[in-house]
C-alpha cells in the first residue's frame, strides 16, 4: 500500500493534537488505532496500559520480537530540546513518531532476549545519506533515557532535524504499533520503491510529481 501522510491524517479522528476536519488530524497514541483500522491495516500494539512501570525493558522486547518477525513498527519517541509531554495527555512522554523497520543481531533472531549490542534501524524526516536513505542504526543499549535527557540522549542535537535523527525511548511510558498485514487476507508480500524520499506538499501549493515505481513480489 502506498499511503501518503495526507491520507493517513484524514483517516484519523481528533486525538488531542494538531488538525481539523478538512486536513485531518495529527497521529498520536490516542487515535492511531482507529486510523490503522480505517486504512485496512492489521496491527499489534504494545500494552501500555497493563505493562508495569518502568515499561522500557518490556518495550524493547516488543520491538525486537516484532522486527524479528518482519513487522515494521511505529514508535513514539522523545527528541532532545522538546517538551516530552504530548499536549498534556496522561503519560504521553513523547514528542514524535517514526518508523522502525530493521534489526541486526549477533544472536539468532529466534532468541527473544534483548542484547545490548542488538541494533535496530529507524527513519527520521531527514535521510542521513541523501537519496540512499539507508536509515539510522542504534544499539538497543543506547535507546532508553528519562525525560531529563541526561543519559543516552545527553549528546543529541537539540535542534530540529538533529533531534529526530537521535531520539530516545522514555524510561517509564511507551507506545508502539507493529504493522502485521492487511485486513483483507490473500495475495503475496509486495514492496514498492518509488525512487524518492519526499512527496509534494500539496498543503503549501506544490505541484504533483511523477514517481517511477519498482514493485517486487
Amino acid at each position: 500500500m502506498w499511503i501518503s501522510e495526507d491520507i493517513i491524517r484524514k483517516n484519523a479522528a481528533p486525538g488531542g493534537g494538531h488538525g481539523n476536519e478538512r486536513e485531518g488530524y495529527e497521529i498520536l497514541h490516542t487515535n492511531i488505532e482507529g486510523a490503522l483500522t480505517n486504512l485496512g491495516l492489521k496491527y499489534e500494539a504494545f500494552d501500555s496500559v497493563n505493562t508495569p512501570v518502568p515499561q522500557s525493558n518490556s518495550y524493547l522486547s516488543f520491538l525486537k520480537s516484532q522486527l524479528a518477525r518482519g513487522n515494521g513498527v511505529v514508535w513514539f519517541i522523545m527528541c532532545a530540546g522538546d517538551g516530552h509531554d504530548a499536549y498534556g495527555l496522561p503519560n504521553a512522554t513523547y514528542d514524535h513518531i517514526e518508523s522502525v523497520y530493521g534489526l541486526w543481531s549477533n544472536h539468532s533472531l529466534s532468541d527473544p532476549q534483548v542484547y545490548p549490542d542488538d541494533v535496530l534501524v529507524h527513519t527520521s524526516g531527514y535521510a542521513p545519506d541523501g537519496t540512499n536513505n539507508t536509515g539510522y542504526y542504534r544499539r538497543f543499549d543506547s535507546l532508553v533515557d528519562t525525560t531529563a535527557m541526561s543519559g543516552n540522549c545527553s549528546a543529541a542535537g537539540p535542534v530540529w532535524k538533529q533531534n529526530e535523527m537521535y531520539p530516545c525511548v522514555e524510561l517509564n511510558y511507551n507506545y508502539g504499533y507493529a504493522l502485521t498485514g492487511l485486513q483483507n487476507a490473500g495475495g503475496l508480500p509486495v514492496t514498492l520503491d518509488v525512487g524518492a524520499i519526499e512527496e509534494p506538499n500539496i498543503r503549501v501549493g506544490a505541484a504533483p510529481a511523477d514517481f517511477t515505481g519498482k514493485v517486487t513480489c
